[in-house]
């Protein structure tokens, strides 16, 4: 190597970067903001205000980092796409795979207003009913 380059200390090339990063960001976010219509705009305003409460709704919920899905929704999920069909080809997003049986709604009515009744009195936790319906 005929010549010497010495390199910033890395702080200054991090500082760059977070400079370069937050500039792209915002065309992106000025871009999107142009394409929305009033009523998504002032949603979008919404979600951005400061939040006061303590349940952390919000914008503060929004730039948390994503978690990794836990096995229990990696269960939840093959369930879910087993019994639902999505799609965003027809105007329904959402549908069921298999037909509703009717039949077993009637039969199984009595059990399903008790459980309905447990959860609007609170007498059973949802946790609960949901553990001892999924076996």
């Amino acid at each position: 190597m005929k010549e010497r380059y010495e390199l910033p200390v890395f702080s200054v090339l991090e500082r760059i970067c977070q400079t370069a990063r937050a500039e792209v960001n915002t065309r992106h976010y000025d871009q999107l903001y142009r394409l929305l219509d009033a009523e998504s705009r002032q949603c979008v305003t919404d979600i951005l205000k400061a939040s006061t409460s303590t349940n952390g709704f919000g914008w503060s919920t929004l730039k948390n980092e994503p978690k990794r899905p836990t096995p229990r929704y990696a269960v939840f999920k093959k369930r879910f796409l087993a019994e639902f069909r999505v799609s965003f080809d027809a105007g329904e997003v959402l549908s069921r795979a298999k037909p509703i049986n009717w039949k077993l709604i009637q039969s199984e009515w009595e059990n399903i207003v008790k459980i309905m009744l447990s959860l609007g009195r609170r007498t059973v936790q949802q946790s609960t009913l949901v553990k001892k319906l999924c076996g």
